[in-house]
Formats: structure tokens, C-alpha cells, sequence
């Protein structure tokens, strides 16, 4: 773990950064590589809003750690609802960005499992369990430190589903070495890619930004808005 803090930024970094804002896209794989304009805030340690964006229609998703919910018009959903339970409750699990920080303190445990091989690299399989309950294994390169690859398993439906998620293209921003490019897998076909356009670290963020109310608030102020049909996965 030692290792993984060094090469993420280092402790202090990773303790001490309170927001971030990400301008990306995502290429939707899966739909032929149609491309979305996406805006992500971070407010740490475990609060997310994306925005995306398409042919001037927006959609809303916002995780914490306590809720998770979103607007969609064009599902018959115009002011925020909670996402539907199992993929609300994969949300919540992974609302935390750093995990690893203050792992005992949070409540948490870590389990080293192997050495295996992930793409030509020597990697830790580390197993998360949150205080939660909730399980997630994290390849991690030997030599670097970097967190290459997350795995997820979830139910949903009454099926099993594996989501993975590989780590690209780090680059260092005040202090953090962030993925700029990351893609996502589900039951081991690539569903979409995100790639990082610009990033600020430690900007003002207004705590509303997270919450329903103040969302059904502005949206009877503004209900022309259309949203874009999206699933949080």
C-alpha cells in the first residue's frame, strides 16, 4: 500500500485534495463510438454529479455515500428519482474515489491475494472489503505501484455481472497522478471509454450541486430542460 500512495501522489496529496472537476467524453463503444460530452465534480471524500451531454440534451447523476439519483425526461422521469436499488446500491460502494485512504479508519479491510500478470506487468491482486460488506479486487503493478485495473461483481436482475475498469494514460495534476483514459467492461465486452479532457484540482464546489431538493428546485424553474437516456453502470 505503501507503494500505491508513492505512486498516486503521495499520502498528504491523497489525504488533503478536497474537489475535482473533470471535462471529458465518453466513446460509446458499444453503441458504434458515438461520442458524449461529459462534466464530472468530485467533492471529497465521496460525493460525485456527471453531467452528460448530447445534441443540446443534458442527464444528471449524483452518488454519495448515503443516496443516489438522477433525471431523465426522456425515460418519463423529469424531476430526480433514486436509481433503481441494485445499481444504486453498486453506486453507494463505489461513491468513495480513494478507498484505500484511511482504509482502517473508514472501517474497511484489505486482503493481498497473488502476484498474477495483467498485461504484461506484474501486478498485486488486492481484495477491498468495505465496512459495507461490499467487495472489489484492484490490480496494482509491482514495479509502479499504480492501480491498473477494478474489479466489481454485482446482481442484477438475479444474474451475476462483472464490471471492470482499466486505468490508462496517467498524468500528474497538482500533485495527483490521474488516468486520463479509462475503459469500461461489463461481462468482458468494452462498453465505453472515458477520456480526460481538462482537470481542476481544489476549486470551489457548492454542496447543492449533490442534492435532490435543491435539484427539483431548479428544474420547476427551467422545465424546458430535456435529459439524455443514460444508465449509471
Amino acid at each position: 500500500m505503501a507503494k500505491y500512495y508513492m505512486a498516486m501522489g503521495g499520502l498528504e496529496n491523497l489525504k488533503s485534495w478536497k474537489s475535482m472537476k473533470a471535462t471529458a467524453k465518453y466513446i460509446m463503444v458499444a453503441q458504434g463510438g458515438t461520442e458524449v460530452s461529459i462534466i464530472v465534480w468530485y467533492k471529497a471524500p465521496d460525493k460525485t454529479r456527471v453531467e452528460i451531454s448530447q445534441n443540446g440534451e443534458i442527464a444528471i447523476y449524483v452518488v454519495t455515500n448515503k443516496s443516489a439519483w438522477m433525471c431523465d425526461a426522456s425515460r418519463g422521469f423529469p424531476e430526480p428519482i433514486p436509481l433503481p436499488e441494485d445499481q444504486a446500491r453498486k453506486a453507494i460502494n463505489n461513491a468513495d474515489v480513494y478507498p484505500f485512504i484511511n482504509y482502517k479508519k473508514k472501517g474497511h479491510k484489505i486482503e493481498f491475494l497473488a502476484i498474477e500478470e495483467f498485461e504484461g506487468a506484474e501486478v498485486y491482486k488486492v481484495k477491498l472489503i468495505q465496512n459495507s460488506g461490499a467487495e472489489s479486487l484492484h490490480l496494482m503493478d509491482v514495479r509502479t505501484g499504480r492501480e491498473l485495473k477494478i474489479i466489481n461483481k454485482i446482481r442484477r436482475n438475479k444474474k451475476e455481472m462483472i464490471y471492470e475498469t482499466i486505468e490508462r494514460d496517467f498524468r500528474k495534476v497538482d500533485g495527483l497522478l490521474l488516468p486520463f483514459l479509462t475503459e469500461h467492461i461489463v461481462n468482458g465486452i468494452q462498453v465505453r471509454k472515458m477520456l480526460i479532457e481538462d482537470v481542476e484540482i481544489n476549486i470551489e464546489i457548492d454542496d447543492a450541486l449533490f442534492q435532490q431538493e435543491t435539484q427539483k428546485k431548479e428544474l420547476i424553474q427551467n422545465r424546458g430542460i430535456h435529459f439524455l437516456l443514460f444508465f449509471w453502470e
